[in-house]
Formats: structure tokens, sequence, C-alpha cells
């Protein structure tokens, strides 16, 4: 599993904390929907653990071609 160290900055103290890909990739699809209502169809996303995780919270919008 690729890690990459992350440096938080909290009262003049340095924090390095490690986040994996996974971790990022969740952020960016929260930001997504939380910030611009935007919401990734089931198919834009490769099965595995992002996609079941992003299907779990809601985060995703069906590829139902009857909606519009």
């Amino acid at each position: 599993m690729d890690l990459d160290k992350i440096f938080i900055l909290y009262e003049s103290e340095v924090i390095p904390i490690e986040i994996t890909q996974l971790d990022i990739d969740k952020m960016v699809l929260r930001l997504n929907v939380g910030y611009n209502g935007f919401k990734f169809k089931e198919s834009d996303l490769k099965d595995g653990e992002l996609k079941d995780w992003a299907k779990k919270n809601d985060l995703l919008k069906s590829d139902d071609k009857n909606q519009n």
C-alpha cells in the first residue's frame, strides 16, 4: 500500500500523518458532492473499495437510462 506523508501545522507544531491514495480519493468524492453537488455515475468508478464506499455513503448517481 502506497503511503504519502502530509504535514499539518497545528499551534506552531508540525504533525506528520500518513495518508493513502484511497483516503485522498474518498476526500475528493465527498468534496465534489458536498461543495459542488456533483455526483459521479457508478460506471465512472472501477469496481473496488472506493466504489463500494461511495455507494454506501450515497456519493454516486445511478446509471439508469430512464433518469434525466
